[in-house]
Order: C-alpha cells, then sequence, then structure tokens
C-alpha cells in the first residue's frame, strides 16, 4: 500500500514546484492588472487547500490538479471614496477582471465562493477572496461569496496539521495525511463520479474523525478508516466545518455528495471484505486493484517474483 501511495499518489516535489510556478504566474498578473485598473494592490496571497495541509494527489484518471490559492485585501482597500464598502460580488468581479488572459485555452470563470483559472495542461487554480477588517477585538476574515460571510482558511490548515501531527510518522508523511491522500485517489477513480462525488475537504473531514491508526499498516489504517466512515455516514451524512461553529460541509438538503459517496463505499468496502477470506496474496491484491480501480498491485507482485 505505502508503494502504490508512493508510485501512483504522492505528487513529486519537481511536479509540486511545476505548479507553483504557474500558481506565481497568475498572481503576478493579478498584481499588475488590478494596477493598470487603478485598484488597490492586496495584501497578498496565501496557498490554501490541499496544497498548504500537504494532501494534494497526483493527477488521477478521473481529476485534476486543484490549486487553492486565496487573496487577501484590507478593508480600506476595499471601501469606495464616501466610506461605502464594495460588496462581495463586486470584490470577486474585479479580480476577475484582473484574472482574465485572452492567451487561456479556457476563460476564467466567476464562481459562488472564487475565481477559477483554468490551465490547459488540466488543472486548475481556484481564487477565492478575502476581506481583513481590523478592529479592537482583532482581525477579522470575511470571504467574498454571495454575500460577505466569515471565513478563515489558514485555521483549516492549523486544524488538519495538528490532527496528523498525532498520527505516527514524520512531517508531510504522517500516516493520516496518507490515507487522506489514499481516499481522494479512490473517489477519483471512476469515471461517473466527478461532479457527484465529496470534495476533498468533506473527505478530509470524514478521515480526520474516524481515522483508525495501524503503525506500519496502511492497508489495515485505510480499511478500517474507511468502515468507520461508512457506518458514521449512515447514521447521518451531515459533516461539519471543523472550524467555523454551526456551519456543515454537508447538511440537510445539501448532502447529496455525503450520499454518494456512502453508497459507493459501501458497495465497494463489500466486496474489499473479501479480502480477509482470500486464499492467496495474489487474491488479495486483486481485491485492492479492483478497489483503487487499476492494475499496480497485482502487477508489481509479478514484478517482485
Amino acid at each position: 500500500m505505502m508503494a502504490y501511495h508512493r508510485a501512483e499518489i504522492l505528487l513529486p516535489p519537481s511536479q509540486l514546484d511545476e505548479l507553483r510556478t504557474k500558481r506565481n504566474i497568475v498572481r503576478a498578473r493579478i498584481k499588475r492588472r488590478l494596477a493598470a485598473m487603478d485598484y488597490y494592490q492586496p495584501i497578498g496571497f496565501r496557498g490554501q487547500g490541499s496544497v498548504a495541509m500537504g494532501t494534494i494527489i497526483r493527477e488521477q484518471w478521473y481529476s485534476s490538479y486543484d490549486i487553492d490559492d486565496g487573496i487577501y485585501f484590507s478593508d480600506y482597500a476595499l471601501s469606495g471614496p464616501r466610506g461605502g464598502m464594495t460588496s462581495a460580488r463586486e470584490a470577486r468581479a474585479f479580480v476577475f477582471a484582473a484574472a482574465h488572459d485572452n492567451r487561456y485555452t479556457y476563460s476564467p470563470e466567476m464562481r459562488r465562493h472564487c475565481i477559477r483559472v483554468y490551465y490547459s495542461q488540466g488543472f486548475h487554480i481556484d481564487i477565492p477572496v478575502y476581506r481583513k477588517t481590523y478592529g479592537p477585538r482583532g482581525v477579522r476574515i470575511d470571504l467574498a461569496s454571495t454575500d460577505w460571510r466569515p471565513s478563515d482558511p489558514l485555521a483549516v490548515t492549523r486544524w488538519f496539521k495538528a490532527a496528523a501531527a498525532m498520527s505516527h510518522g514524520f512531517y508531510a508523511n504522517r500516516q493520516l495525511t496518507r490515507i487522506v491522500r489514499l481516499v481522494k485517489a479512490w473517489t477519483a477513480s471512476r469515471s461517473n463520479w466527478p461532479g457527484r462525488m465529496l470534495s476533498g475537504f468533506g473527505v478530509t473531514k470524514l478521515v480526520v474523525d474516524h481515522y483508525r491508526q495501524h503503525r506500519g499498516r496502511d492497508d489495515r489504517a485505510l480499511y478500517d478508516t474507511l468502515a468507520a466512515i461508512y457506518d458514521a455516514l449512515e447514521r447521518s451524512t451531515q459533516i461539519w466545518h471543523p472550524v467555523i461553529r454551526g456551519e456543515t460541509i454537508c447538511g440537510p438538503g445539501n448532502d447529496a455528495p455525503a450520499r454518494f459517496f456512502r453508497d459507493n463505499l459501501g458497495f465497494y468496502l463489500e466486496r474489499l471484505g473479501n479480502i480477509r477470506r482470500a486464499r492467496t496474496r495474489a487474491d488479495a491484491l486483486r481485491y485492492w486493484d479492483s478497489f483503487f480501480n487499476c492494475d499496480f498491485f497485482v502487477a508489481r507482485r509479478i514484478q517482485l517474483i
């Protein structure tokens, strides 16, 4: 399992550097265009999501790289000449205009929570827009969505890194981090799943909540964690946000991705459960190939013989 993770899922440093280089080009373009449009410059950009948490995975058959890169403005930069505050939609609109470039194969897209910039090489950059307000009670961060709403993406990164630090391993090679990557790879393993499957953030929250540690045995840790997740989703498909009190990732009325994840997990877990009755090592490896929709496990055994 660790060999599969290393060979097929873990993103090599060279590819991560390439993605960061392209991200930095987008950052520079936005800052340059904002200056040309006579807007205030942002405080800066901060990487977030899977790159910041270390859970980004290599591009799978039915997925692409997803880079999250927040842009932060001070509240002063978003106030008009008469003191009025720029609306959330207006803030997203001028960042969208700054991100646009006719050289893109696919034009950027203004979404509800971010601006999405597409690259033809098979990945996109999501740029959420944040407002920082400085007051007597400290700093308040709001996300430009349908309206300004409280958000703290850096707190999410701190939450995950604190959880990962409790599992065995070192730095980015903690077992919890590997299990998150493995589950995310499984969610991208079938052609009819994109757009219907639970988000990487939802997967990460479920794995952290139900992680079952097995020192030196990622296969057992993965299976037992998935079984615990399925049992929990059978009781409720509501997934609470890890740092924003009262907010859900999936909840009443928007739990279709969690139900889709649960139903498919139940189907493949039932088949994978037969691994305990496998008569030979080759049979056991075939179950993992079937689960991940690959041919790595049996092929590796043949290569090692």
